[in-house]
């Protein structure tokens, strides 16, 4: 189980006290173009998938009471602020043209979203209604409903989508447009004609123009769910249930999310992580944010329990010696990205209560 270190962000073997996740939060948010130009472990492409998760994790916090006001719209305007900071935006003006580079333009929203839910006056949260337009417009200009993510290169990725949806939705709701609807619609009946090797689950990629295409994955089913519960709740309930029956795997009283079918093993490569005895810590981190969105109580506790027991090992130098790979996992742990959709799968809203902490020793 020691892939699940992805959860337990800061931990490691020194004997020091352990940041605790909201203070690595305020640190990312404190400097984020300095923390994602220096921080080698989180790929250029991802790195506004960084700065969206943690623009919604400033917000909820604020929502909750968790953070001031003050404290989230500062936070929140130095995220935006870095969305269009020259070394991180691919963009040659942050008024476009834009272009296919829509994963960018997709979490690019995702923080202005989240900054206007706080402070709904600023000005860069007016560069939102544009943004929305344009990743209506390049959802509606395929047949699939599956935009590009990124201007090179062919393929089309059903669980990014998913994302732009959920920042359309989120557009919609802050903005005042309806730019939703139609994406939906098609993203719908394409991914619902289209057979996977798992019937009743995605392909992982549209086109074929990548290998494994048409077998779901435990990243992309359980990232989808998360983003797909406020867009069509009846589709990502039944994402999570077929999920969870191909994905979920148990182990000493612990669970994991695989990223392969149990008949089917491939490398690890960027989106799952490091796979170790078939779990993923992608998959397995975003099965916590899913069953938190799918109000699935019983397995957010048993995630969430896994969680605790593993950065219990992983801060004790002699278990954590028993466990091959833990130089490696700590890196990818202590990744940037890995801080920022840490921080952000914990607030995902959920009627389910608060995991009880693992007893010391137990």
């Amino acid at each position: 189980m020691i892939p699940l270190l992805v959860f337990g962000l800061g931990t490691g073997l020194a004997t020091e006290p352990v940041p605790s996740l909201d203070t690595r939060l305020r640190e990312l948010t404190a400097e984020p173009v300095t923390q994602l130009l220096t921080d080698t472990s989180t790929k250029r492409g991802f790195r506004i998938i960084a700065l969206s998760n943690a623009a919604e994790a400033c917000a909820r916090r604020a929502e909750t009471g968790q953070w001031s006001l003050d404290e989230a719209r500062e936070a929140l305007a130095r995220l935006a602020s870095a969305a269009i900071h020259p070394k991180l935006s691919p963009f040659a003006s942050p008024d476009g043209p834009f272009g296919d580079h829509n994963l960018y333009v997709t979490h690019w929203l995702i923080v202005l979203t989240a900054l206007a839910r706080v402070d709904p006056l600023h000005t860069e949260v007016q560069r939102g209604p544009a943004l929305a337009h344009h990743l209506a417009e390049r959802s509606l200009a395929h047949k699939s409903g599956v935009a590009q993510s990124f201007p090179v290169g062919k393929a089309r990725w059903p669980a990014d989508q998913a994302a732009t949806l959920y920042a359309l939705h989120q557009a919609d709701r802050l903005f005042g447009l309806s730019l939703t609807d139609q994406p939906r619609k098609r993203y719908l009946a394409a991914v619902g004609a289209r057979s996977s090797t798992v019937p009743g689950l995605p392909v992982s990629e549209w086109t074929g123009v990548r290998a494994f295409h048409d077998e779901p994955r435990g990243t992309a089913v359980a990232w989808s769910v998360r983003y797909l519960a406020p867009v069509d709740a009846s589709l990502a309930r039944s994402w999570w249930t077929k999920g969870k029956a191909t994905f979920q795997s148990e182990g000493l009283g612990m669970i994991g999310f695989r990223e392969w079918h149990i008949d089917r093993e491939h490398p690890p490569d960027d989106d799952s992580g490091p796979i170790v005895m078939g779990l993923s810590v992608a998959a397995t981190a975003f099965a916590l944010g899913a069953s938190r969105a799918m109000d699935d109580c019983s397995t957010h506790r048993a995630l969430a329990h896994t969680r605790g027991v593993v950065e219990s090992l992983a801060q004790d130098p002699e278990a954590a010696k028993a466990f091959q790979g833990t130089a490696m996992l700590l890196k990818v742990q202590q990744s940037t990205l890995a801080i920022a959709i840490a921080a952000n799968q914990t607030t995902v809203p959920t009627s389910c209560p608060a995991p009880v902490p693992p007893t010391p020793g137990g």
